[in-house]
């Protein structure tokens, strides 16, 4: 969903002809986690975030992802481990960034998995749908792939170690880096406006 654009949410035209009706609920879900601005009987517009916003989504994502990894790590088990090593080598043969991106959610997911369900996970699962679109937006993973690559890889290197703390500060530093990257952007984009 690209900031600003005007979509439709309740109903849309079938290919047949048939207008079809979304249940109410669906536009309220996505604008209660802030994605859309409703406005009655107009539609909805995508939510934009400023500068200052997505700092603090991703200083807000430092602290809970942190936690949720000392939290998670005991859990991890070898098999885990390794299959998120298979997710970064199928990482690095992917060519597109939907692909990447996928994989990188799943990569996350497992290093917080048996959070699922809690609510520290649903929290951060909020804050990384609020800033993976303009991270998309940007083609921040295929740009700088490479850096968050070797950081995934330190970071796997660090659990398989034993080193949760050494993780979580490779983890709270890919973030910073993503956040300096996407603000960086996002100003350079306002600026040629």
């Amino acid at each position: 969903m690209h900031p600003y654009r005007r979509i439709r949410i309740f109903s849309y035209s079938h290919p047949l002809g048939l207008n079809l009706k979304l249940p109410d609920s669906i536009g309220i879900r996505i604008s209660s986690e802030g994605l859309v601005t409703l406005y009655p009987n107009r539609g909805a517009v995508v939510t934009v975030l400023s500068v200052r916003e997505v700092e603090e989504i991703y200083e807000l994502r430092q602290l809970l992802e942190g936690e949720a990894l000392r939290r998670h790590f005991p859990r991890l088990s070898e098999q885990e481990l390794d299959a998120a090593a298979l997710m970064l080598e199928q990482m690095a043969l992917t060519s597109d960034s939907e692909s990447w991106g996928k994989l990188d959610r799943q990569f996350q997911a497992l290093l917080h998995g048996a959070l699922s369900g809690t609510r520290l996970h649903d929290l951060i699962r909020s804050l990384r749908v609020h800033v993976d679109r303009y991270a998309h937006l940007y083609g921040l993973a295929m740009a700088h792939r490479t850096q968050f690559e070797a950081q995934h890889w330190e970071l796997l290197t660090a659990l398989r170690a034993g080193n949760i703390e050494h993780a979580v500060h490779i983890q709270r530093q890919q973030l910073g880096d993503t956040a300096a990257m996407l603000t960086a952007a996002m100003k350079e984009r306002e600026q040629r406006r």
